[in-house]
């Protein structure tokens, strides 16, 4: 028994008696939206590494010979109507992954809850139940940790080795390393807390962003493969239980005395 199965075991307050199982939850749906989000979230971002690289092309253009020189400087030729139009290609690049990751997330956590929810069906006993399926998005610093944790002890379940599903992990990875490049893109960049940028500086944050939304891509085609791997895993774990994918009805109560 793993340290998760013993502080789920801890954690059973039913005095000993066996909780009836729930309903068996339909991933199906969530499935499908989930393959349709991942495809276009990879989609946007890989249109808008496009973009950021185009920008950071028309800037360092704009830097010509001197990549030192101060961007808001009048003698720093630009011109005007390229680098607007680079400057909107990847503000709509940033609505489009802001629509995509809205809606991605809130059919994610669904699918991950009902995950979780199949998984104690399937006798697992992790502490990381269903509701840290929910809640652990929301911990700030934990939210690096307890969400892929919660996911990848439930994948257990699904294994008759109980081992636990490495594409997890690779997609976290893949998802954490997008984030940080990101970040780090933004500090280097008008965001950050420098207030000597050069042209120079601006066309090599562009090109970390760049960077940043190719590794994004890569999360999303990780995340399109692993739910539909966990689905299928954990279906045919259901289908295999005694009784099939439906559980059994609870017991009658006792006659009246």
């Amino acid at each position: 028994m793993s340290v998760d199965d013993e502080r789920g075991a801890a954690w059973d307050v039913s005095g000993g008696a066996a909780r009836p199982p729930g309903p068996v939850q339909d991933l199906s749906m969530p499935r499908t939206v989930l393959t349709v989000l991942f495809a276009l979230t990879a989609v946007v971002t890989a249109a808008s590494a496009g973009a950021y690289a185009n920008r950071a092309s028309v800037v360092s253009d704009a830097a010509g010979a001197s990549p030192e020189a101060d961007p808001l400087a009048s003698t720093v030729a630009v011109d005007a109507d390229r680098l607007t139009q680079a400057d909107d290609l990847v503000v709509l690049g940033m609505w489009g992954y802001t629509v995509a990751a809205l809606a991605l997330a809130i059919f994610f956590i669904i699918w991950q809850y009902r995950h979780a929810r199949n998984a104690k069906l399937l006798g697992s006993r992790s502490a990381l139940g269903p509701g840290w399926a929910i809640g652990g998005w929301f911990i700030p610093l934990a939210n690096l940790v307890l969400p892929v944790r919660q996911l990848w002890t439930a994948s257990r379940s699904s294994n008759p080795g109980g081992r636990g599903a490495g594409i997890v992990v690779a997609w976290w990875v893949a998802f954490v390393a997008a984030i940080l490049i990101d970040r780090t893109a933004a500090q280097l960049g008008v965001d950050g807390p420098r207030d000597d940028l050069t042209v120079g500086d601006l066309a090599n944050a562009d090109w970390l962003a760049a960077a940043g939304e190719i590794v994004f891509t890569a999360a999303a085609v990780l995340g399109l493969i692993m739910v539909r791997r966990l689905t299928d895993a954990q279906g045919a774990a259901l289908a295999g239980r005694p009784g099939g994918a439906v559980p059994p009805a609870p017991p009658p109560p006792p006659p009246a005395s």
